[in-house]
């Protein structure tokens, strides 16, 4: 596991190991509820500041509402709230963590709100554990596995595992409900 700065530079040493080595996945860690956690940088796209956030009604407990990035409504998941933890107030570090995933064949962009990005990680692929039936503090189903670092075990979140289709439907349909201004 090699570190980069804090807003995705990777070091030197890290670039190379990643190059030389092709079994080797970045990973963003963040906090949510004063937990730490990764996210595959392969669903992420950016991380934008935490402001202007309007609340749609009729939406889901864990939908936050939406926000307006570059021209696009997207829909502002609080991730505290989908793991069934308790939500941290917003803060100067509060951010959303900009996502896309693939929903019937169509990218759909989600943004997550977190209480403050950590690092990256690098993490050789045979490092990632399975996650354990139990003893998590958040729900397995939702974990790509588990690494250890300094300090305990990392989850490693699999954004697409956190929704059902259904889900993912409804929360894609709070933008369009946003666009089109029908409730």
């Amino acid at each position: 596991m090699t570190a980069s700065d804090k807003w995705g530079s990777p070091q030197r040493g890290a670039a190379a190991k990643q190059s030389a080595h092709p079994r080797v996945a970045q990973y963003l860690v963040f906090t949510v509820s004063g937990m730490e956690m990764g996210v595959s940088l392969a669903h992420v796209s950016e991380i934008v500041p935490y402001e202007r956030v309007s609340a749609v009604p009729g939406t889901p407990p864990f939908v936050r509402g939406v926000v307006h990035v570059r021209g696009r409504v997207i829909p502002v998941i609080d991730l505290a709230v989908k793991l069934q933890r308790v939500p941290e107030p917003v803060g100067k570090r509060t951010c959303i963590l900009m996502v896309e995933l693939q929903v019937d064949g169509r990218t759909v962009p989600l943004g997550l709100v977190m209480d403050g990005v950590a690092t990256l990680l690098d993490v050789e692929i045979t490092q990632i554990q399975p996650p354990p039936r139990f003893g998590t503090d958040v729900e397995v189903r939702y974990l790509e596995g588990l690494v250890a670092r300094e300090g305990g075990m990392l989850p490693l979140l699999d954004v697409a595992l956190v929704f059902g289709a259904d889900e993912l439907a409804q929360v894609a349909r709070t933008a369009s409900t946003a666009t089109s201004g029908k409730a």
